[in-house]
């Protein structure tokens, strides 16, 4: 079992990016898909995946990145609201970031994506579906790794 120091997570209620800093780097990173639509049931089901990180890699901190308030929904405030309480549970600190946190240093998006692709070459894969990805709602399902990532990167420097 690898030893995990971060968990970096990009919440959604039908698609969930995730990442996982070790003290060797970048250790695990990917996509979880949910769908149907928003019921309690869907909710546990995160939840479930979400701990099942934690219990594999014991994470001593989790990095989120928060929704913008203009694209927020109740059922991504109440996920949000739950993965905080399952990380206290765990005793596991939060540390909370918007996209505008992730960003600082770039000038958008896009360029914080090519930032990280540099730093982490096992995500050039990735960064290359998504330069090729044409479809947005794809494009912003792989976009989420990055967000995980860019969410531990704040962690580690803090």
């Amino acid at each position: 079992m690898t030893v995990m120091k971060i968990i970096g997570i990009s919440p959604g209620t039908r698609m969930l990016g995730y990442a996982g800093m070790s003290q060797r780097g970048l250790a695990v990173w990917g996509l979880k898909e949910f769908k149907r639509e928003w019921s309690d049931k869907k909710l546990q089901k995160i939840l479930s995946a979400i701990n099942q990180l934690i219990v594999e890699y014991q994470p001593t901190s989790l990095a989120l990145k928060m929704p913008h308030p203009a694209r927020t929904s109740p059922a991504l405030d109440a996920l949000v609201r739950e993965i905080n309480k399952l990380a206290k549970k765990h005793g596991i600190t939060v540390h909370s970031y918007t996209l505008e946190d992730l960003e600082k240093g770039c000038n958008n998006k896009r360029e914080l994506i090519d930032s990280l692709a540099i730093k982490y070459p096992e995500l050039k894969w990735k960064h290359e579906k998504i330069i090729k990805t044409i479809i947005k709602k794809q494009k912003s399902s792989f976009e989420k790794i990055f967000e995980a990532v860019a969410a531990i990167e704040l962690t580690l420097v803090q």
